[in-house]
């Protein structure tokens, strides 16, 4: 009965989790993304840039999913006014988004990363306003 109680615990523990992951997640891959693309990165030992590049889109893309599937769990567990204030949290976060990559004029950098906030934040607000 305890190890049922525990794990219990454990699973709501990963549970609310799961939103906070795909923020940092997406917002780590933004930030090496946009490193990339700073001017003298090519000071960088090879074998940095290299990793560097290749783990920016997979964690914007994990963040992504792990944003929209925590976004659902959470709508599950929370309170409706709490729901509402944080689905409301996140289309604010997706305009301010928006704003930012209509304020840069070249997309083709790394501000094109600022799409997949863009895209989890008016999803997870949709899943979480009721």
């Amino acid at each position: 009965m305890a190890t049922a109680n525990a794990s219990a615990i454990g699973l709501s523990y990963g549970v609310k989790c799961v939103f906070p992951i795909g923020a940092a997640l997406t917002v780590a891959g933004i930030v090496l993304n946009a490193v990339l693309d700073i001017p003298g990165s090519e000071r960088f030992p090879e074998w940095t840039f290299i990793a560097v590049s290749r783990t920016f889109l997979p964690m914007m893309l994990m963040g992504t999913v792990f944003l929209i599937i925590g976004a659902y769990l959470d709508r599950q567990r929370m309170a409706t006014r709490q729901a509402r204030m944080r689905g409301t949290l996140c289309w604010v976060l997706s305009a301010a988004c928006f704003v930012l990559l209509r304020s840069f004029d070249n997309v083709h950098a790394w501000t094109f990363a600022l799409m997949f906030p863009a895209f989890a934040g008016l999803i997870g607000g949709i899943i979480l306003l009721p």
